[in-house]
């Protein structure tokens, strides 16, 4: 995946039929394999989503996480980039405004 060509923002119902596509997903991260290879995301509809790592992690990672990848065939982010914001980052974020507006993005058609 080219990683400078534009990435749909989704949440978690909107992965299925998007295998082979660059997503940016945004949620709380949880649940860590101990081998770093993966964690799951609570996306902003409040469903959990698999990522998955090509390298393992080498930091805790819980709370707010933006993440770049593609859809695989099971579903799953393969992340190819994350970003884990501070805690009072994730205090403050309103979960359910971001899900409205990710919901808003997904009417307004692209022009190619």
């Amino acid at each position: 995946m080219d990683l400078n060509q534009p990435r749909q923002r989704v949440n978690a119902s909107m992965i299925p039929g998007l295998q082979g596509n660059g997503v940016c997903i945004l949620g709380k991260a949880h649940h860590a394999d101990p081998s770093g290879m993966s964690f799951r995301l609570t996306a902003s509809d409040d469903q959990d989503v698999v990522v998955r790592m090509t390298e393992p992690l080498q930091e805790d990672i819980q709370g707010l996480v933006e993440v770049q990848g593609s859809v695989n065939e099971r579903n799953e982010v393969v992340c190819q980039s994350y970003i884990l914001f501070p805690g009072e980052n994730t205090e403050n974020f309103d979960m359910t405004l971001y899900n409205k507006a990710i919901q808003l993005m997904k009417q307004v058609p692209t022009s190619s």
